[in-house]
């Protein structure tokens, strides 16, 4: 059957080149469509950053839930920095990195039934596809419900914990076939009783059964469910995860979605597991016995049906269901027999007239006719059977046709096609790029808490010896490309104990690299990985990159043998030559491999299987590999312990791409995480699943045996190909039949029964490329052809000598039309086997595998460093600080001379003569050398005389790191570009040039009331506390504000900016969550102005604070302690009461003050706290210690003192329960009571209020430099027992006759801590918050305590602080 007498093909199966083409440009661009996606776990995650990676650029995230360090293990781009942070906050800045043009829409909310219209509407704009990444079965079934109801296409992923084999993905259009997912078990019972049809919602899952079930609760959590958790119903049960699962089902999930967006190459996803290869040839016995024998036969009506076409059939086409009554299947009919049977009777039995059905269907069916079947069944059936012959046979040879002077995408003999090799000198100075490092046993037991939690989910799948191992393992990766970036990251992410990444190339634009970002274009691609993957483990996995290229000479020096052998090396090199060269140094060495062979034209993620490689036989390619090992002399022993990760999609190399197209290299990605997967598998100890050989293997010897007699070969003789070769031949490229006559053989049961194998050119050699399937008089008459001219037969050598273009033979003197048939169908099979070799071209260096000596390589120019990009950009610097601020100019151009001077000037001269090495140096003197302190103090000098508020202001200063810190000035609120990783933009704090002394000679400016009286102080010293320690401690009596705390000064600021922005008008609601002192300020300073005031507050705060509240005219409400993410938090609650005020009255009704997010707070002690203290202090402070609730305070403190120069170190005090400790010292925002399973959903976990906190505010992060832009701010951390702070308390009361509260005992106990750290004599600062009168009822409560586990303060005598640990 020739491909141009089928049937016109359906638009969901293969077209033609010209087709595609025509489709691609209708189909609408990737940066053009939004997609939505809802759920930001490890799937979501994943989906969402492959589809950026893609192309996509509008993207709408919605998640409530923020990031948790358990979740690390499996998310796709959050890092330890990220934790606490909203999940969908930390995606959009990640993105933003690696696209700087993509815009992402964060919905920091949680999808509900009642939100569905106003986060999937149309306003502002409505998606183009909804990914639905939740796992949660009820919000899953309103969001399905939703989206079909109102026409929008949405793609489902179902569960992936439990689960770690990457080769059983699927696709599945409805729930009606998955099977052994306990998610689509419950959504089928959820839409059993709702009238919602989801047959056209596409399904992702994996048909693996679950590995592991939930982890069990305790009794506790049995007994009181609602008291764990954050949200109701939501997440009690633990799954243990490998992130292997989530990760490539996103990716799956992500080319899906470019699938149904029309977006890149067509493919048909394996819808539901396949069928045992037994049944199918059970069902191909029992026809063929029915039609009364086989083709060949006396019959005149045979079964011209191959297995492979049977499975094909059986499995894609009718996916084990009957063609004629899709609800009867073979798995779960209860007592039926499935056959198949012809569609048309009169018809020959070939794969476009086969059905699936029951005995009793078949039956009345055969006897009825077609006719007798509904219209629209029978259009269904003609077009199924119809794409599956497009699919299953051959193309024509016009769509076959291969252009002359085709080259190899990585041909040696292009030098701009090979990749850079560095010079040995510079790769023995320099080596590696080490990311990490630490000795398991030096960690600090803290560390070793946090890694433990992160890869708690890990731990629980693996068990504890397989977690073990991999903790152990030491892993290198050659390549770091897609695949090999992807694997890295992934090995990382489960906590291999140290990786090597080896690799030469530099990273590229655009998004095909797993790991890098925007900022990393240029640099080596091992240098991208490990600067990215340190954040994930901070130091507990040891991460390496060499870059070099592998060579096998080297090997030993590569993969590190000295210091000990790795224990598995995975390859994700981009060519074959490169591939022989990693696995022969590893077959040398005994060390076990997996590679990745990805070759160009794959797209679907649900074929990759694994494979031995010494039994591969569906990819070319690996087939190719395996022969060039065995001629390097590797033993077949060798090839068994190498997996190979690869795909099992049929004749994708008919398809060629001419370019990388949309989301070409996610099946990359897909491949790098399978092979990780497998790496995981193999270091435990465990078998990955593995793609066992079709039943036809004795075939296939036969076939090889036959090859060697016909060619006069020992069946021991290397040139001859191996039997797993031999039926790559047979299965992948010829699919069982002749490659003339279409013949299938003599018995489709037997495969190949009656075909042999033979060469094609007889000028070639014995290569995959150029073997063909013929039948036995095929196979006599083309070997004789051949043998005539030494090459082809002479027929098909004049019809290609016409041009490249198939010209129309001349007709035979004595016959026409059987002639010209045979031409057409060598034709045919020669442009097949040219695309092939076409195809395995791409992925390997056929002439050569080394670079041409004459090319030398490409030399890699070193970057300017930061001092010198600031240099060069300094005139528009200047430019537009002079026009900003003219009496700053000076002080800038004394600055500029001081650091550039003359050594800018030959700098720039080394720089006008190429030499770019001499002009760094000479830059990096610049900004370190003598030269910048001598010139910088004459010409600072100078300029105090100029700008004579010079000294105690905050001034102009360097950016400070690679990402830049920011020159910040007040009056035009200018903030000079800065390379930054934060969800909120930094602050423009102004010039430092508050007014510090805090007073007016104009009385007449003088504010009233409550306004007139925030600020001004007193700082005064803990003479006791000084004495006892020899270093004076002081503190800022914040107490004396007319609200008796320093959230006065919050709600002063909050109260002016809303007022000056014009988001309050006249008589307006301030609406607030706190936990009452900034309640009890915002009604103070709400009467002042004439504003009502609205309090939201947690229900375990002390009594006397809502009594205050409700005397001030607040009006207050209630709500349970809760976690951040869960809807009814008080902060949640209060930002929603806003909300309703001005939906019921109008915009500018009320406002939500925010003090957690709203930076008038971290400005209120950065213009105000901040001066005060520096000048009371008399610029001479040593550290500033204090706790954080918002962390307004001690960040704009922290910022104002490093930004005038002041030397003080700055502590955060944190309470037990607070995540803030981790934050500073460790880099995570993590606390013990957040352990998974563990986490309370109303928790109360200090006696302090107002303090400690489980997330990362925007003023906090305003005085982390990891956070900020790079400023300095925050320096350290101390712990404070709530016993500390009780004894403390009663210390303070007692010796320096100060009755503070909470949160000031705590800051005082740390001060003690500090104290202690410092020298004697040191100068220690920090805040009395608020008075001991508010906490009359809880913190100095003794009925109270014993909730606590706290005891009774003992009365101490002056001096002793030994209560202080």
């Amino acid at each position: 059957v020739r491909a141009s007498q089928l049937p016109a093909q359906p638009s969901s199966t293969r077209t033609s080149p010209l087709h595609q083409q025509a489709m691609a440009m209708a189909a609408p661009s990737p940066d053009s469509v939004l997609v939505a996606v809802i759920g930001l776990g490890g799937v979501g995650s994943h989906c969402a950053h492959a589809l950026v990676r893609a192309g996509v650029r509008q993207l709408r995230l919605v998640d409530f839930d923020r990031v948790s360090l358990s979740s690390l293990n499996r998310h796709a781009v959050a890092t330890r920095r990220d934790v606490g942070i909203p999940k969908v906050l930390a995606c959009a800045q990640h993105f933003c990195e690696i696209a700087p043009g993509c815009e992402v829409d964060a919905r920091d909310e949680m999808f509900t039934a009642a939100a569905a219209a106003s986060l999937l509407g149309d306003h502002p704009r409505r998606p183009t596809l909804v990914v639905d990444c939740i796992d949660d079965v009820p919000t899953k079934a309103d969001l399905l419900a939703f989206c079909v109801s109102a026409g929008l296409p949405v793609i489902s992923a179902l569960g992936s914990g439990c689960k770690s084999d990457p080769t059983q993905l699927c696709v599945s259009k409805g729930l009606r076939d998955i099977e052994n997912d306990a998610l689509a078990t419950k959504l089928r019972k959820v839409f059993a009783s709702r009238d919602t049809d989801l047959s056209g919602v596409s399904f992702v899952y994996s048909s693996q059964r679950a590995q592991k079930s939930l982890l069990p609760l305790t009794e506790e959590q049995r007994q009181k469910p609602e008291e764990f958790g954050n949200v109701a119903n939501f997440r009690l049960r633990v799954l243990p995860v490998l992130g292997t699962q989530p990760a490539i089902a996103g990716v799956a999930l992500a080319t899906q979605t470019l699938l149904e967006l029309g977006i890149g190459r067509h493919f048909c996803p394996r819808p539901a597991p396949a069928p045992r290869r037994a049944l199918v040839d059970k069902l191909l016995e029992q026809l063929r016995k029915k039609e009364g024998g086989s083709r060949s036969g006396s019959s005149s009506r045979g079964v011209d049906v191959t297995l492979s076409e049977a499975t094909y059939l059986v499995h894609e086409v009718w996916r084990c269901r009957s063609a004629l009554n899709t609800d009867q299947a073979i798995a779960g009919a209860s007592g039926l027999k499935f056959t198949m049977a012809p569609w048309d009777a009169l018809q020959p039995v070939t794969a476009g007239n086969l059905i699936l059905a029951t005995e009793d269907e078949a039956e009345h069916h055969l006897s009825a006719g077609c006719e007798a079947h509904a219209l629209e069944l029978r259009r269904r059936v003609s077009t199924a059977l119809s794409g599956a012959l497009a699919c299953l046979f051959l193309p024509s040879a016009q769509a076959l046709q291969v252009e002359p002077g085709v080259k190899s995408r990585r041909d040696s003999s292009d030098p701009a096609k090979v990749l850079p090799q560095p010079s040995r000198d510079a790769a023995s100075r320099d080596p590696s790029f080490a990311a990490a490092s630490g000795d398991e046993a030096s960690r600090t037991e803290e560390e070793a808490a946090l890694v433990s939690e992160q890869l708690s989910r890990s731990s629980a799948f693996l068990g504890a010896d397989g977690h073990a191992r991999i903790r152990r393992a030491f892993v290198v990766i050659v390549g770091a490309g897609s695949a090999g970036s992807a694997a890295a990251a992934l090995l990382v992410r489960a906590g291999v104990g140290r990786l090597r990444l080896i690799d030469a190339a530099l990273v590229e634009e655009g998004g095909n690299h797993m790991v890098a970002a925007a900022r990393d274009v240029g640099t080596f691609k091992v240098e991208a990985c490990c600067r990215s993957l340190s954040d994930v483990l901070h130091g507990a996995v040891k991460v390496e990159g060499v870059p070099r290229h592998f060579e096998e000479v080297a090997a030993k020096e590569l993969l590190g043998l000295d210091e000990g052998p790795p224990d598995l090396v995975l390859d994700c090199t981009g060519d074959l030559a490169s591939k022989a060269e990693v696995l022969s140094a590893a077959a040398a060495h005994g060390l076990r491999a997996v590679i990745v062979v990805a070759t160009p034209g794959l797209v679907d993620p649900t074929r990759i299987v694994t494979t031995p490689l010494a039994e591969v036989y569906a990819s070319p390619a690996a087939a190719l590999l395996r022969e060039r090992l065995v001629g390097r002399g590797v033993a077949s022993g060798a090839l068994e312990r190498v997996d190979v990760v690869h795909s099992q999609e049929a004749g994708h190399w008919l398809e060629l791409p001419s370019g990388e197209g949309p989301g070409s290299h996610l099946l990359r990605f897909a491949m790098g995480l399978a092979a990780a997967a497998v790496a995981v598998h193999r270091l435990v100890g465990e078998t990955p699943q593995q793609a066992a050989a079709p039943g036809t293997v004795s075939a296939w010897k036969k076939l090889r045996r036959g090859l060697a007699q016909r060619e006069g070969l020992e069946p021991l003789c290397k040139e001859l190909p191996d039997v797993h070769t031999i039926g790559c031949v047979a299965e992948q490229v010829w699919r069982g039949r002749s490659a003339l006559s279409r013949s299938a053989g003599a018995r489709p049961s037997e495969a190949q029964a009656g075909l042999v194998v033979a060469r094609w050119d007889r000028s070639r050699p014995l290569d995959i490329w150029n073997l063909v399937l013929l039948t036995e008089d095929e196979g006599e008459a083309h070997a004789a052809a051949c043998e005539a001219t030494g090459s082809l037969p002479r027929t098909l050598l004049e019809a290609l000598g016409r041009g490249p273009l198939l010209a129309t033979p001349a007709p035979a003197e004595d016959s026409e039309a059987e002639p010209r048939g045979l031409l057409d169908q060598q034709l045919r099979a020669h442009f097949l086997l040219q695309r092939l070799k076409v195809h395995l071209a791409a992925v390997s260096v056929v002439s050569s595998s080394t670079p041409s000596a004459t090319s030398a390589p490409p030399r890699r120019s070193p970057c300017l460093p930061h001092a010198a990009r600031t240099l060069l950009s300094a005139p528009s610097y200047l430019k537009t600080l002079v026009a900003a601020r003219p009496s700053v100019a000076p002080r800038w151009l004394g600055t500029f001379l001081a650091m550039g001077g003359i050594g800018f000037l030959v700098a720039m001269a080394r720089l006008c003569a190429k030499d770019v090495e001499k002009a760094c140096r000479i830059f990096r003197r610049i900004r370190q050398g003598p030269l910048h302190l001598a010139l910088g103090a004459i010409i600072g000098a100078l300029a105090k005389a100029w700008c004579k508020r010079l000294w105690g202001t905050c001034g102009l200063r360097w950016p400070r790191t690679a990402r830049g810190g920011g020159i910040l000035n007040k009056d035009s609120a200018v903030m000079l570009p800065v390379a930054s990783r934060l969800p909120w933009p930094s602050i423009a704090c102004g010039d430092g040039s508050a007014d510090i002394a805090g007073f007016s000679s104009d009385t007449a400016s003088l504010p009233g009331g409550f306004m007139g009286l925030v600020g001004s102080t007193p700082l005064v010293e803990l003479k006791r506390l000084s004495q006892a320690l020899g270093c004076r401690i002081l503190a800022k009596a914040e107490f004396v504000n007319p609200g008796g705390c320093q959230k006065d000064r919050v709600a002063q600021s909050i109260v002016e900016e809303a007022e000056s922005s014009g988001l309050l008008r006249p008589g307006g609601t301030i609406v607030e969550g706190t936990s009452g002192s900034t309640g009890i300020s915002l009604s103070l300073a709400a009467a002042c102005k004439g504003y009502k005031v609205h309090i939201v507050m947690p229900d375990d705060q002390a009594s006397e604070k809502v009594q205050l509240l409700k005397r001030f005219g607040a009006e207050v409400e209630l709500v349970r302690p809760a976690s951040i993410s869960n809807p009814e938090h008080y902060v949640n609650v209060a930002r929603r009461r806003a909300a309703e005020i001005c939906e019921n009255h109008g915009p500018g009704a009320a406002i939500f003050a925010d003090q957690f997010e709203n930076p008038a707070n971290f400005l209120a002690h950065y213009r105000g706290t901040g001066p005060e203290l520096w000048a009371q202090c008399g610029q001479q402070l040593d550290a500033f210690v204090m706790s954080a609730g918002t962390g307004g305070t001690l960040a704009g403190v922290a910022r104002y003192l490093k930004e005038v120069g002041s030397k003080a170190r700055i502590y955060l005090a944190d309470v037990s329960g607070s995540s803030l400790y981790n934050k500073v010292a460790w880099g995570v925002l993590y606390a013990s009571e957040q352990a998974e399973q563990t986490v309370r959903r109303h928790r109360t976990d200090t006696i302090a209020e107002g303090i400690g906190i489980d997330r990362l505010t925007a003023n906090f992060a305003q005085g982390l430099p990891s956070h900020n832009g790079g400023s300095p701010g925050i320096d350290c951390a101390v712990r404070v027992s709530d016993q500390e702070a009780l004894d403390m308390a009663y210390y303070l009361l007692a010796h320096e006759g100060l009755f503070v509260g909470s949160s000031a005992a705590v800051n005082c106990a740390a001060a003690v801590k500090v104290a202690r750290q410092l020298p004697a004599g040191s100068v220690v600062a920090t805040v009395l918050c608020d008075g001991g009168q508010r906490h009359v009822t809880k913190f100095y409560n003794p009925s109270v305590w014993e909730d606590f586990g706290l005891v009774a303060p003992v009365t101490r005598e002056r001096g002793d602080v030994s209560f202080i640990h």
